[in-house]
């Protein structure tokens, strides 16, 4: 056997051999990068990508807010080149963004990444995918978690990642266990595919050139307010309804409540949550909360039940064409682009798509569609 128990972060024996070794020695590369010189002033429309963190998710890359540089501001992040598999690491944010981590795409590259990103360039026997699956672990995650340096921004050290304890399995090994949980994020990729088409095809069954009724968004929901402080609930375990978990995967996290600092709405029924935060990237997020567990939302989000005769679906359809978001962008203050809000009460004035004008086929249709893309997404997040 390896080293005892107590020594591996996974909490089990190693297997014959298996060995645990420092992530540093392992590496060709470990580095983080820079904002380019004018920061967002030099982003372009297209050209070399430059990753941010909000682009690294588990298992995943989303191309979301994919940021484009010049050949110039390229070059003086030459250092920081990222390479077909490497591993990207975030090293910095709240519980919900830090250590995320993937393998960047090929067709991502040409690439450079910043600072709140980690090139991780893994040699000497160790497979990126084997390693960014091990650093996805949710007891690895914690076991990084607890080297942070801390505060409410958390960060990793370049330091931090050098002295990570890895558990090596021979190559062959590597490749089996990389090729089966690869399988598995395929399924996901799939789900998500088909989630995405479904709620496509229900946007457009609602499309606002459809239909010609309309009423003040106010008119067919009740905004729901009950706020409650979560470490203070009797449960060991929540719902999180978060943005970052809204942009990763549509699905709650599942967290002891203590580990949530600040007050959260109760979701105790099936609504629509709609972010009142940044409308330019619009979040409507619906809903069926489980009975396992208490369900709480960030407080960036309006709790929506629809009224009497609405379901959600067709709250949450009309509440996602491009004319409702864009109104709520152009209603927006804030002193920075990145906090940019949209005061409640405007928000539940704007008009949007009366579903009640809509035939009850239709109403059906969209009902239909919306539960399919929910049951991808649950099935996606059990695997």
């Amino acid at each position: 056997m390896g080293e005892p128990t107590s020594a591996s972060p996974l909490g089990y024996p190693l297997l014959d051999g298996w060995r645990l070794e420092r992530l540093g020695p392992l590496c060709a590369k470990i580095g983080s990068g820079s904002t380019p010189r004018g920061g967002s002033a030099v982003y372009q429309e297209s050209g070399i990508s430059f990753i941010r963190s909000q682009n690294v998710f588990d298992h995943r890359f989303s191309r979301n807010g994919l940021a484009f540089i010049g050949d110039d501001a390229a070059k003086a992040l030459a250092s920081v080149t990222v390479e077909p598999r490497d591993v990207l690491l975030n090293i910095t944010g709240d519980g919900d963004t830090i250590a995320r981590c993937c393998v960047v795409p090929i067709d991502v590259l040409p690439a450079r990444v910043n600072q709140h990103v980690v090139i991780i360039r893994p040699h000497k026997g160790l497979l990126p995918e084997y390693l960014q699956r091990y650093l996805s672990h949710p007891t690895i995650r914690q076991y990084m978690l607890n080297h942070n340096s801390g505060g409410s921004r958390r960060a990793l050290t370049k330091t931090h990642i050098q002295t990570f304890k890895i558990v090596v399995p021979p190559i062959a090994e590597q490749q089996a266990i990389a090729a089966v949980l690869g399988a598995l994020d395929d399924k996901i990729a799939v789900n998500e595919r088909i989630a995405a088409r479904a709620e496509n095809l229900a946007i457009l069954l609602a499309h606002q050139d459809r239909w010609l009724q309309r009423a003040g968004l106010g008119e067919l929901v009740h905004h729901i307010r009950d706020q409650v402080t979560p470490g203070l609930i009797a449960s060991d375990t929540v719902a999180h309804y978060s943005l970052p978990a809204f942009d990763e995967a549509r699905e709650p996290e599942v967290v002891p409540p203590t580990s949530i600092k600040s007050g959260k709405f109760l979701v105790t029924q099936p609504c629509v949550l709609l972010s009142k935060l940044n409308p330019s990237t619009p979040r409507v997020w619906l809903v069926d909360p489980s009975t396992e567990y208490p369900a709480l939302a960030s407080t960036e989000f309006l709790v929506l039940v629809p009224a009497e005769g609405l379901d959600p679906a067709e709250v949450w359809a009309v509440c996602s064409q491009s004319d409702f978001t864009d109104e709520l962008a152009s209603k927006a203050t804030g002193t920075s682009n990145s906090h940019q809000r949209v005061r409640p009460a405007d928000l539940l004035a704007t008009e949007v798509v009366d579903p009640r004008s809509m035939p009850l086929a239709v109403r059906r249709q969209l009902t239909t569609l919306t539960k399919r893309a929910r049951f991808a997404r649950t099935e996606s997040h059990t695997l």
